[in-house]
């Protein structure tokens, strides 16, 4: 390998797509074919082209109705999801002008975005906080209700502007850069070609699902959730699941084909693999395709773990570690990484699926021209480059430069004699997180210097992308305090994580204008790390994988150590894949300080189930297995209920209120009776009958789970038996209450509810000792808004008298099931809301 002055390399390649409307009426020829699928973490909702399409023509018909239209703004901020496609193609339709604010940012700089652009209209998600400075908003979730549209057509050029991304997330002045359709069009139209090429080989395997785990607002996020999975003719899915174990589990039941993230993820999930493998990923005998079978045959195992649909990660962003590379590849998975940036559109390079090179960041894309200065700086020129900034000048300096055409990236790289291009760092300062944002130390200085007690700051970059601020203080500062304050300006990924002390004479200066040298100040702290005593690292700081800057418990994730919600997210699979469970994603939300997270892992140890019952007993979908089913028809239908009936009187009443409902819902009822279950199913008309899960405590057999001291095997067994019944004769599913795994059981919920069954479940947690209705839990509240299905009150009446918890043997008496109008509720109102109304309305029956 050699580096190259100003040897460049250039593909011409036609440019078959002129604007997105191309890429829509190629959507729209798909029709019924899977678009998009949507994980929350607890239900998959999928969507077709068909949907997508006409749903993008209702969001179009509602900016029209808006008299919002050409070169108009429509400020986007949500979470990925398919609204989110479908308000994007609409803004195409109406040639309105798209800008995408990351969903992580905070309510600040979303409304200083919307005020420089002027937005005609803000779309907001269920995780963003809006406040009043973004002018007229309207929710993601509400696209859906959209009545279907035919809006005018509108005439888009290929000069059109299709979006205005912000890059550096500056808490002053962020620059915007300005995306036209030539401009994604022409970075678009050789992958395009290259598809086209490979067309007839994907037909066996489709749908081809491309997992999108990197935002929307990120234009390599874009490109591989908006245009990709068109011109493949497959679908895309987006997920609220980031952890290693959920990450897993999530690629091999909804059948992903390419994964799409940051380098992290790839880390991430290495972690959770290598618990699996007797040892580390051997080198593959073979070469070629042979070396594909080979690495099957020979990690089997963890192919069955992804689903053996999975075959490739395609990773931006940031840098990939070659060491990590090699490891997945040893596995039998392709690793596609590429190398790209904002006003590039942003692919520059990549590497082809069918002929990648480890550390290579692959050959520039057809019509891409990519060469290296004699710094080794990387030049790009080219249709795709942006060269203009939002209310600037073409070819303005800024985070990059253009000169003579060419963009100078910032970025040092190597090309060997192939044409393949190597990344070699970065030129400048700019901090690069290892979830691919980039921090610019000047916004950050600005923050602390802010403070009174700081009289300078110098911030620079450690191992891993860590934020590290060199300060020089006014005497009895609190370096601490400051910093919090400091953080708390900041965004998320832009705090700082670590600080170190400096007299204002130690700090290094040019002789001349006394400005600090960076890059020797960075090895001064190096070397400053490297002279401090070796200490063991306390179990938060082995979780987080670095030093904390303060010994304080009090030390907070975000506002002191600057975790980031990514970073948030990689942490909770790691604290699960050390306690070996599943950890309840509300508790851990809850976690403010290390003090939390000490205290969270401490009562996890207590609770966990090391060597726990296996999965076939926790998620039972064998009892959605034809003969099961048949047998629990039987067993329902000619002995179970035919004997409930029999000697119990039955009154159902509102039994009219089912006919409201169009698909699955959540039947939350009052709790007095072993037999409440077989009072709801035998009030039910047949159809929902054979179609019911109830959720039954898993903390009653607890005796089958995690024997108490003293239980003999014949409890043991008679637990067991009891709980497998259960699981067979009702299609029941275990609800811990005490134990862990909560989250585990509402995400298999979820999966029942995907499967069209409705749920049961008794949300005051225990059966009332008085025959009173007891307060609901919160727990109702979380599966309704989690699983987005209207839930039915159900009022029981006369079990208490027939068998409660203070008989022995079940009394005759009448029994009364009384259904309510089904509740339907607001992505935005509290668990402890909706309890209270589903409560509400189960006394008033």
């Amino acid at each position: 390998m050699r580096r190259a002055d100003s040897r460049s390399l250039s593909y011409q390649a036609e440019q078959a797509l002129q604007t997105l409307l191309e890429v829509f009426a190629r959507m729209d020829r798909l029709g019924r074919r899977e678009a998009v699928r949507w994980n929350n973490g607890y239900r998959t909702r999928v969507w077709s082209y068909a949907e997508l399409c006409a749903r993008s023509r209702a969001f179009a018909g509602e900016l029209e109705r808006r008299g919002i239209g050409r070169g108009d703004c429509v400020l986007v901020w949500g979470e990925n999801r398919p609204e989110w496609l479908a308000a994007f193609w609409g803004c195409v339709l109406r040639g309105a002008t798209v800008v995408p604010v990351d969903f992580h940012s905070s309510a600040g700089l979303a409304e200083s975005i919307a005020a420089r652009t002027r937005a005609k209209l803000s779309l907001v998600g269920d995780e963003t906080k809006p406040g009043d400075g973004l002018g007229e908003t309207m929710r993601l979730a509400a696209l859906e209700e959209l009545p279907e549209a035919r809006p005018a057509a509108v005439e888009v050029s290929p000069d059109d502007a299709v979006e205005i991304v912000f890059t550096s997330g500056s808490t002053s002045e962020p620059k915007g850069v300005v995306h036209r359709h030539r401009n994604i069009c022409a970075n678009l139209s050789g992958v395009a070609k290259e598809m086209d090429r490979y067309g007839w080989a994907t037909w066996p395997f489709q749908p081809i699902r491309c997992l999108d785990l990197l935002p929307l607002s990120h234009l390599f996020g874009q490109t591989m959730g908006l245009y990709i999975p068109p011109l493949l003719g497959g679908s895309v899915v987006f997920s609220s699941e980031l952890g290693g174990t959920a990450l897993l589990d999530l690629i091999r039941q909804e059948r992903i084909s390419v994964a799409t993230g940051v380098p992290a993820m790839l880390s991430g999930l290495k972690e959770r693999v290598e618990k699996e493998l007797d040892g580390p990923p051997a080198k593959l005998e073979r070469k070629g395709w042979a070396s594909v079978f080979e690495a099957w045959w020979r990690h089997r195992k963890i192919h069955s773990r992804t689903g053996w649909k999975f075959w490739a990660f395609v990773v931006g962003g940031a840098r990939l570690d070659e060491e990590l590379e090699t490891f997945w590849k040893r596995l039998g998975f392709a690793v596609v990484q590429g190398y790209g940036l904002t006003e590039a559109s942003p692919v520059v390079a990549l590497n082809h699926p069918f002929s990648t090179r480890s550390g290579s960041l692959g050959k520039p894309l057809p019509g891409q021209e990519v060469k290296l200065a004699p710094d080794g700086e990387i030049l790009v020129r080219g249709a795709s480059v942006a060269s203009e900034y939002y209310g600037g000048s073409k070819g303005e300096e800024g985070s990059t430069r253009f000169e003579g055409g060419w963009l100078h990236t910032g970025d040092l790289g190597e090309m060997d004699a192939e044409g393949r291009l190597y990344y070699r760092g970065r030129k400048r300062d700019l901090i690069v997180k290892p979830d691919g944002l980039n921090v610019h130390p000047q916004d950050v200085e600005k923050a602390l210097v802010a403070e009174a007690g700081v009289r300078e700051a110098c911030v620079i970059g450690t191992g891993a992308g860590r934020v590290h601020a060199a300060l020089v203080l006014a005497d009895g500062a609190d370096a601490g305090a400051l910093v919090g304050r400091a953080n708390g300006r900041l965004e998320p990924y832009q705090r700082v994580q670590e600080w170190s002390l400096w007299d204002e004479r130690d700090l290094p200066r040019t002789a001349s204008t006394l400005k600090i040298r960076r890059g020797e100040l960075a090895e001064m702290v190096a070397a400053r790390t490297g002279a401090e005593p070796p200490r063991k690292r306390s179990e938060v700081e082995e979780l987080l994988g670095r030093d904390l800057p303060q010994a304080a418990e009090d030390a907070r994730l975000e506002e002191d150590l600057g975790l980031s919600s990514l970073e948030r997210v990689e942490l909770l699979s790691r604290i699960e894949d050390k306690a070996g469970t599943t950890i309840d994603e509300e508790r851990f939300a809850r976690a403010r300080t290390v003090a939390d997270l000490e205290a969270m892992m401490a009562s996890e140890r207590k609770a966990e189930e090391l060597g726990g019952p296996p999965q076939f007993l926790l998620e039972p979908r064998w009892t959605r297995w034809l003969p099961v089913r048949a047998l629990r028809r039987a067993a329902l239908d000619w002995w179970i209920l035919a004997m409930f009936k029999h000697y119990l009187p039955l009154k159902v009443e509102g039994i009219e209120n089912l006919e409201a409902l169009d698909g699955p819902a959540i039947f939350a009822a009052n709790h007095s009776s072993h037999l409440d279950t077989a009072a709801v199913l035998a009030a039910l008309p047949k159809k929902l009958r054979r179609r019911l899960a109830p959720a039954m405590s898993q903390d009653y057999f607890g005796d089958f789970f995690k024997p108490r001291p003293g239980v003999g095997w014949k409890l043991r067994a008679e637990a067991g038996l009891s709980y497998l019944a259960a699981l067979t004769l009702f299609n029941a599913f275990p609800l811990p209450q005490k134990m862990a795994g909560a989250r585990r059981a509402l995400r298999y919920a979820g999966e029942m509810v995907d499967a069209g069954y409705s749920v049961l479940i008794y949300p005051e947690g225990t059966r009332t000792e008085d025959g009173k209705i007891l307060h609901f839990q919160p727990g109702v509240g979380l599966m309704a808004q989690r699983l987005g299905v209207p839930v039915v009150p159900v009022r029981l009446r006369g079990l208490f008298e027939v068998y409660s918890v203070h008989h022995e043997w079940p009394e005759v008496h009448e029994v009364g099931v009384s259904f309510g109008e089904p509740l339907r509720f607001a992505a935005h109102e509290g668990f402890a809301e909706v309890a209270a109304q589903v409560e509400a309305a189960v006394r008033k029956l």
